[in-house]
């Protein structure tokens, strides 16, 4: 149960599970336990670096990687646009300012 725990599996399934694994390998005493657990861990260990190793990406990968992204347009507004925009929103601080709330 204490392993269970300790690799934050803290079910009596897991800690049955792991006293099946032993009984199908054969494992009966503590020191078989304990080297057991040292191969698991260099197994766990070795089984992250594996998955960090990875084939070398392509060229055209890097060269796209490099490309500038094309900025979309933004849209322009008219003058008109822009003079009702900032009045709407002057209006918004004002009442703002006076109620302390915007209702809507």
């Amino acid at each position: 149960m204490k392993r269970a725990i300790l690799r934050g599996k803290p079910s009596w399934g897991y800690a049955q599970r792991i006293l099946r694994d032993w009984n199908r390998k054969n494992i009966n005493t503590v020191e078989q336990a304990q080297a057991e657990e040292v191969e698991f861990e260099n197994y766990q260990s070795n089984k992250s670096n594996r998955k960090a190793a990875s084939a070398p990406l392509p060229k055209w990968f890097e060269e796209e990687k490099r490309k500038p992204k094309p900025q979309e347009p933004k849209e322009q507004m008219s003058d008109e646009e822009k003079a009702n925009k900032r009045a709407e929103l002057e209006q918004f601080v004002k009442q703002y300012k006076t109620k302390g709330s915007v209702s809507q």
